[in-house]
């Protein structure tokens, strides 16, 4: 390596105390990121369900929209929410582990 390179460009570093703000929006736009394609990767029926739903729309008006009984909605919005929250578990306990080794959290 070439020492005009290293002294242009030091190697990164890294401060826990000044970059846990900017740490957290990063993991924070990741996780949302992960969270839709989660969503989107879930069978067709459920992932309408689910994104009717984070838009705020009740069980009554969704089963309307998309023309189903409010039962298959409940049952699945059910399953939508469980399979999520399986998929996410992974990936917050993984991602939670690499936040607190970066910060130094014990």
């Amino acid at each position: 390596m070439n020492s005009r390179c290293a002294t242009k460009f030091p190697p990164p570093h890294f401060d826990p105390e000044a970059d846990t703000g900017l740490l957290a929006g990063m993991v924070g736009e990741e996780v949302i990121r992960r969270l839709y394609s989660d969503i989107h990767a879930l069978p067709s029926e459920q992932s309408r369900i689910i994104r009717l739903s984070i838009a705020g729309f009740k069980g009554a008006e969704i089963a309307r929209r998309l023309g189903i009984s409010i039962n298959t909605v409940k049952t699945q919005k059910y399953r939508g929410y469980r399979s999520l929250r399986l998929k996410l578990s992974k990936f917050f306990f993984l991602f939670g582990s690499l936040f607190a080794l970066l910060t130094g959290l014990k």
